[in-house]
């Protein structure tokens, strides 16, 4: 039986109906159809993976905020855990299928100001749930449906209003020990007590659970966020100031820029006549063109440059590379209003199933986007969308309608049988309002109901349970067995699953580039195929949730091992009992997962050097108490490559800590020879018979590390850098005016030198190699020291890293920009003589 993709079958048989579908492209699907139902079957196998773990954070607001966690489940009870390590906040909830549980958090988990704090708002769930942020306060609210890890990426651009203050964002690292943050400003921003101007970059890490909040007064739309993992980025206003209306609190949760899109139907919210939309690029050279029915306009966008347009009407938004578009909820109509942020989800969309949250405080509101012919064939709430008061618009096959849900508390489901859509929910009161947007993620829960009559469930045998659906980049689990729970169908680039045969377990087909699985017997566990790329995981049971596999990870300062908690199970241990060489340092379970940290220079951590690396190693032991008997006993080793040259991405102007793999090097200047008053704003200004004091150091717990400075070059432009005038080369000071001032920690190295000026450039930078070494490596390339060249051929090349680190520009205060070192013409190359003026006091 040869049937074509996104069908609809139905039957009204008295049996369970048995039909194998070739789709024509190498998937086959097997289907049971139980007696007297109207079963919608959509084969786009466009549903995602699970959402079982999300991070959020509480940006501030004002007046005693209110953060409102709504935990909305599908077809699967659940229990959600919701935690914050600083002010401790732990709170387990059993959620029963389809339903909704709400956790609120006071104001004393709000971040406040810009800082790093430990008040990441971490959800994790046994089973698959959607999560809606609230933020709300007396006179102001805003939501925001927030996106689960699987979503989370590296690179973000940010969106703020840009009319009151303060503008803000916040990211948020809830997953991995530690992340290096860099932002690339745009507006202004003030962190550690400097100014960063439009173009400047600062760095930072975050440890896990950590969150910073990044304040301004100007508007920051366009500053870039980029970290070494996935984090989670929110964006806002503690203060926006719209039409007619003072001090509303805006936020939303940014999408990575591999999310973002390059088609998007958008349609004014509430028949608004004067909201904004901001279409933002991330590459070089992005073409957007935005047509409406009276015009088509094109724009010209670089990285990080944006175009602000009023949205009178509706539009589709064309671009040549990915962008992201926000909407800014601001006009003011019939006296219900106030501000809220959202986002644009573009289309192609393959989601045709959603459940959201409403508030009975507010008349609500629910905007669908689609290419579907007519409202009568969607559902909401079990009921033809046509049967609800409808707002309707169109432009260009694309339709949105606005149905008016009146003053409803709680959760609401929609969904199509075929035509994928996405929505707007927002409420409106007066002078308070909410609103947030679904549909741009790519991983969430399938439907837990087919009929458009009845609560239907996903079709499965009598024996079996439904389950929940994945999406085309979820690694598929293996078949099942009569008895099992049963997998969804999958679309043509998934790599299908099985339904199983109330007889018989039938073999899945394959892909020609999938390994097929090899065949078992009905008591025999199979095993799943696994692409190039995918990690096989263990099977498991319709109740249990999947494990994640023994994974090491290597840090700057130490490892992080995930130890499956079902090994600790079945040795008859417990949580506790699990340590490192020294038994004080414990793991700690998150989920089905045992988390084990292991810092370098403690709790029984060796290092040693092995085939020119540095080894760093430790063993976990599962121990019975009150005895010596080691039930699980996993050695762990960091291996650090001595000949490693570390990359390096700086901002030109100022580079003041980069991620070098395993290590993280600054380069700071400061006022004096003291090196206490750190230089907070750039350009930096001193006089011209002055000197400058730098400071380079590795950042890193580990005590056994020791840094030489190879090279400082000063330089007029970018440009000109390899021809500049070299402070230090080799190690070996050129520069008779420079000291090497002494410092108590090997680690780190602080210069003093006196100053030169460049004609004719209006610009100069100053650039150093840094290398990293371990003193039990010795010799090594770091106690050398200054090699010249007669002897430099028999270096040893022992080395854990190098960095390279730019700070600049400094300015004369005169207004002229300069390094200045007087009396040094003579060693600069001479092809750069004409380009030094030297200045003699």
């Amino acid at each position: 039986m040869v049937l074509p993709n996104n069908s609809l079958y139905c039957c009204s048989e008295m049996t369970i109906i048995y039909i194998s579908l070739d789709c024509g492209t190498g998937l086959t699907v097997h289907l049971y159809i139980l007696s007297e139902l109207s079963v919608y079957l959509p084969f786009s196998g466009s549903s995602g993976q699970a959402q079982r773990h999300f991070i959020t954070a509480f940006m501030e607001g004002y007046s005693n905020p209110t953060l409102q966690l709504y935990l909305v489940t599908y077809g699967e009870a659940a229990t959600v855990t919701v935690t914050v390590s600083a002010p401790s906040f732990h709170q387990s909830v059993s959620v029963g299928r389809n339903s909704t549980a709400l956790v609120s958090l006071d104001s004393q988990y709000m971040i406040t100001g810009t800082q790093i704090s430990s008040k990441v708002v971490s959800v994790t769930s046994d089973a698959d749930i959607s999560l809606i942020a609230f933020h709300t306060a007396a006179s102001t609210a805003d939501a925001m449906a927030v996106l689960p890890v699987e979503d989370l990426d590296t690179e973000y651009f940010i969106f703020t209003s840009g009319s009151g203050q303060p503008n803000q964002f916040a990211v948020a690292n809830g997953i991995y020990p530690t992340v290096l943050v860099t932002v690339t400003v745009s507006g202004s921003i003030t962190y550690n007590g400097v100014q960063y101007g439009h173009g400047s970059a600062f760095s930072f890490s975050l440890g896990y659970q950590q969150v910073i909040q990044l304040q301004s007064p100007t508007d920051i739309t366009g500053t870039r966020v980029v970290a070494t993992s996935p984090v989670a980025v929110f964006s806002g206003n503690k203060c926006f100031t719209g039409i007619n209306t003072a001090c509303d609190v805006l936020l939303e949760q940014m999408h990575p820029v591999r999310n973002w899109g390059t088609f998007f139907p958008v349609f004014p919210l509430a028949t608004h006549t004067n909201d904004i939309i901001d279409v933002m690029a991330a590459n070089p050279d992005t073409i957007v063109i935005v047509v409406t029915s009276q015009q088509s306009t094109q724009y010209h966008l670089q990285p990080g440059s944006h175009e602000r347009l009023t949205l009178d009407s509706a539009a589709l938004v064309h671009s040549s590379e990915p962008v992201m578009i926000s909407y800014l909820f601001q006009d003011r109509k019939n006296g219900q209003y106030d501000p809220f942020v959202t986002s644009v989800p573009p289309d192609p969309n393959t989601r045709k199933y959603y459940k959201f949250v409403t508030q009975s405080f507010y008349y609500n509101f629910l905007l669908v986007v689609s290419q579907a012919a007519s409202p009568s064939e969607f559902y909401l709430d079990h009921q033809p969308l046509s049967s609800f008061p409808l707002n309707h618009m169109e432009i260009n096959g694309f339709r949105a309608w606005e149905a008016s849900l009146g003053k409803i508390d709680g959760q609401h489901e929609i969904y199509h049988s075929s035509s994928p859509f996405t929505i707007y929910v927002y409420g409106l009161e007066y002078i308070v309002s909410y609103g947030y947007s679904m549909g741009q993620e790519t991983t969430y829960p399938g439907p837990s109901i087919t009929s458009p009559t009845e609560e239907l469930e996903i079709l499965t045998s009598p024996t079996e349970e439904p389950k929940r659906s994945t999406s085309p980049t979820e690694e598929p689990e293996r078949s099942t067995s009569p008895t099992e729970e049963p997998e969804r169908s999958t679309s043509p680039t998934e790599e299908p699953e099985i339904l199983t045969n109330p007889t018989e377990e039938p073999e899945r087909s394959t892909s020609p580039t999938e390994e097929p699985e090899r065949s078992t017997s009905p008591t025999e566990e199979p095993e799943r195929s696994t692409s190039p790329t995918e990690e096989p995981e263990r099977s498991t049971s319709p109740t249990e949730e999947p494990e994640s596999p023994q994974e090491l990870h290597c840090f700057s300062g130490g490892a992080e091992f995930h130890l499956p908690l079902r090994l600790v199970s079945e040795a008859k241990l417990n949580v506790s009992d699990v340590h490192l060489q020294d038994p004080h340092c414990l793991g700690l379970q998150e989920g089905n997962t045992i988390i084990i940290n292991i810092p370098f220079n403690r709790c029984g951590s060796n290092v040693h050097i092995k085939d020119g690396k540095t080894v760093y190693t430790n063993t976990i032991y599962g121990t019975v108490p009150g005895t010596s008997i080691h039930r699980i006993e996993v050695p762990v080793k960091c291996e650090m490559d001595m000949n490693e040259t570390l990359g390096l991405s700086f901002h030109p102007k100022v580079t003041d800590v980069v991620s070098q793999s395993h290590y993280n090097v600054s380069m700071r200047f400061y006022q004096t020879d003291e090196f206490t008053d750190l230089v907070t704003t750039f350009p930096h200004e001193v006089d011209l018979h002055g000197s400058l004091h730098l400071q380079l150091k590795v950042e890193s717990d580990d005590t056994n590390l020791q840094i030489l400075v190879e090279q400082c070059k000063a330089s007029p432009s970018l440009e000109e850098r390899e021809k500049g005038y070299s402070i230090i080369q080799h190690g070996c000071p050129l520069d008779s005016t420079l000291q090497n001032h002494p410092v108590p920690d090997q680690r780190m190295k602080q210069y003093s030198f006196h100053v030169f000026k460049f004609n004719p450039f209006q610009e100069v930078y100053l650039f150093c190699n840094v290398i990293i070494c371990d003193n039990q490596t010795a010799p090594n390339r770091c106690t050398q020291g200054c090699i010249t060249r007669r002897y430099r051929r028999d270096v040893s090349n022992a080395k854990l890293g190098s960095a390279q680190l730019s700070q600049g520009p400094i300015v004369l205060k005169s207004g002229e920009i300069f390094i200045s070192y007087p009396y040094f013409f003579h060693q600069f190359p001479p092809i750069r003589s004409k380009d030094l003026s030297p200045i003699i006091p």
